[in-house]
């Protein structure tokens, strides 16, 4: 029972100095009643604005998201893999080169086999055993 005295008190309390609050006292202080509750309703309406301005920023900024850029210089395939997995559509890649040199990833060497290269198969040969074959069919 005392306790809950005591709880009763402190209610008391805090209701007497929530009626009787007044930020926007007239100067001189007036004794007139009807100034006064226009103060304190005056008072009450700017601490529901403040209150509810300070809700408003507060629920803006937690659900506002924040875009953070990271620029990860030469990724390998499994890392853009993994953050194209992870970030989708937003995922940005500042390549400086549309294209990349054939010579970085291929390498082509080639070995002519000895008939492709043989005399035998020039184009004067040819044109001499076909000179040869009009010769024969004279004889």
């Amino acid at each position: 029972p005392a306790e809950q005295q005591n709880r009763q008190n402190k209610l008391t309390r805090v209701n007497d100095c929530f009626y009787t609050l007044n930020i926007f006292p007239s100067i001189p202080p007036s004794t007139d009643e009807h100034q006064l509750h226009n103060q304190r309703i005056s008072t009450r309406l700017f601490l529901l604005c403040l209150i509810g301005s300070l809700t408003i920023l507060l629920v803006y900024n937690s659900l506002i998201t924040i875009t953070q850029t990271v620029t990860i210089p030469s990724p390998t395939i499994t890392q853009y893999s993994q953050l194209y997995e992870q970030h989708g559509q937003i995922l940005i890649c500042p390549c400086s080169t549309i294209s990349v040199d054939y010579r970085k990833f291929l390498n082509l060497g080639y070995k002519i086999h000895q008939v492709c290269y043989s005399d035998f198969v020039s184009e004067k040969w040819i044109e001499y055993l076909a000179k040869f074959s009009e010769d024969i069919g004279l004889y």
